[in-house]
């Protein structure tokens, strides 16, 4: 008696709101690495800072011993975001890699679907900013990250 594939289709729907969630997340933090990392450069540190490196990967490889999850998997998914972080406060700066597209940051005004994409290394505009006293674009908390460059007007309202 196999399972039914109504009921695969619930499982299916369960891990692509997991997916889900693991994307969001590994955004969220490549984004926050960021803004570290360029805090820390424009103070004159390095962008690598080795020890804590190796303390982000020795906690991810304890989690992963304490929730089951394979370490090698684990280690290596935040070995690859600390990566992204740096490349991208680089690629800001104009000092890294530029075949890469660059993550922008979308505003989009509530209720209008009017929208503006920000990459990381240009201030936010000034009608995203007059948003928070009731005017201009609405602003998520850390806006919407885009992976590709983005097309603003082709995007779905």
């Amino acid at each position: 008696m196999g399972i039914s594939s109504s009921r695969i289709e619930v499982l299916r729907r369960e891990l692509e709101g997991i997916d889900h969630s693991l994307t969001i997340l590994a955004a969220a933090r490549v984004d926050l690495a960021v803004r570290i990392i360029r805090e820390r450069m424009s103070a004159g540190d390095p962008v690598a800072l080795p020890a804590q490196e190796d303390r982000v990967f020795r906690r991810a490889r304890m989690w992963a011993r304490r929730y089951g999850a394979p370490e090698p998997l684990v280690e290596g998914f935040f070995r690859g975001i600390v990566a992204e972080g740096k490349r991208r406060a680089l690629v800001s700066r104009g000092e890294g890699a530029t075949g890469h597209p660059e993550f922008v940051t979308v505003f989009v005004t509530p209720g209008s679907g009017a929208r503006e994409a920000v990459p990381p290394s240009r201030p936010i505009p000034a009608a995203a900013r007059k948003s928070r006293s009731g005017g201009g674009l609405g602003v998520p908390s850390r806006g919407v990250l885009a992976a590709e460059p983005v097309d603003v007007a082709a995007e779905p309202r």
